[in-house]
């Protein structure tokens, strides 16, 4: 996981939303040469879906396997976003502060909340929370409400890869949290690129609301997409009544044909706020490159069949290590090769067998599997020095 903490300072915020029907407006103000060579290598990639989910780390915690029946873990969340939730929920003690609650309410903007529902049941079984389902719109027809403890907020796919509809959706979700979010709750946002002056000023004006707000690429999310999660701990809500009201009101009359949001505030971003995000973008854009920059050479080679066998074994590893550490059951993995001849055990086996070390005496190597409550022994010694009886 990569993820980076955001400079602590109070924020003036200066809110005067922008529309321009010049797409000019939109262009970038960070990250320049990293999105150029992004866009090139994404062209010079051919797309091959199974090569990128193999090369993709944390793929077969949540997919299934090729040549196997099932993924890494043995949950089945309907997608990673569950995994995703686990993850960042473990790094920053994400439900500490809550440990002496009984019951928080939270509130998931997802198409699919299921899967983040299901994950803070699991980290929170013994409580009994209120888990709602939000509609951004609401916000507009809401006064401040302030009670809900947790928000999670995942825009469509189809709103990351537009930019109006991107721009569009973080201001109605800053409207959300100033809605619904109380006093020292916590925010999960998933963004995807942060080169642009809107997105920018939307991480800025949270830096301002929150005690401390992070930028996480975690391990299970796809390393070949932009996605990021903004964590947002323990909300302060140093903001003026007046600026929500204009912040609503600007939604309320917003038109397409204004053209699209270029700027939410006046204010000039301070350096070392903007140094810290360009930070955050070139490390997580390195990994991109370097996955595409995998996918092209493996596609190239002769030997391409070996290399990504050899990437799909150390990544089905990579994810049991990840289930170990947050405690998640998974599945066991063994080669396909025949048990009489090789001492391994076939796939069917797979998911229910155990290696135990056998006992070994005499200088002679004994191998114990367990599998079904049946016990196979061979020893090798001895199945090389056994004469056929006549």
């Amino acid at each position: 996981m990569s993820y980076y903490i955001l400079p602590k300072k109070n924020n003036n915020i200066d809110l005067h939303p922008i529309q321009s029907l010049d797409q000019d407006h939109s262009s970038m103000m960070l990250s320049h040469s990293l999105n150029y060579y992004l866009s090139k290598q994404i062209e010079l990639s051919p797309y091959n879906e199974e090569v990128y989910k193999i090369i993709n780390p944390y793929e077969f915690i949540f997919t299934k396997v090729p040549t196997y029946k099932f993924s890494v873990s043995k949950l089945k969340p309907p997608n990673n976003y569950f995994y995703i939730l686990m993850e960042i929920s473990y790094i920053f003690n994400l439900f500490d502060s809550f440990s002496k609650k009984d019951i928080i309410t939270t509130m998931h903007f997802s198409s699919c909340p299921e899967s983040t529902f299901e994950c803070l049941d699991m980290l929170r079984e013994d409580k009994q929370d209120v888990h709602i389902q939000g509609d951004l719109l609401n916000c507009l027809f809401n006064n401040e409400i302030n009670n809900i403890d947790f928000l999670y907020f995942e825009l469509e796919d189809n709103d990351y890869t537009n930019l109006e509809s991107y721009f569009k959706g973080v201001v109605l979700i800053l409207l959300n949290i100033l809605t619904y979010q109380n006093k020292y709750g916590i925010s999960i946002i998933k963004i995807d690129s942060s080169f642009h002056k809107p997105i920018l000023d939307f991480i800025y004006i949270l830096n301002g609301l929150f005690d401390k707000v992070y930028i996480v690429k975690p391990n299970c999310s796809n390393i070949f997409k932009n996605e990021r999660f903004l964590v947002c701990k323990f909300f302060e809500k140093n903001i003026e009544t007046q600026v929500y009201n204009e912040l609503k009101l600007f939604i309320i009359n917003y038109k397409k044909t204004n053209g699209i949001i270029i700027s939410l505030l006046n204010n000039i971003l301070p350096s070392y706020f903007l140094t810290k995000i360009e930070e955050s973008n070139v490390i997580i854009g390195q990994q991109q490159l370097e996955s595409y920059d995998t996918v092209i050479n493996i596609l190239k080679n002769k030997n391409k069949d070996d290399k990504i066998e050899n990437i799909k074994k150390n990544n089905i590893q990579k994810c049991i290590q990840l289930c170990e550490k947050f405690k998640i059951p998974y599945n066991k993995f063994v080669d396909k090769v025949n048990i009489f001849l090789q001492g391994h055990v076939s796939e069917e086996m797979a998911q229910n067998v155990f290696l135990m070390p056998g006992v070994k005496e005499d200088n002679e190597e004994s191998y114990e599997f367990e599998c079904d409550n049946e016990t196979v022994f061979e020893n090798e010694n001895e199945n090389k020095n056994k004469k056929l009886d006549l």
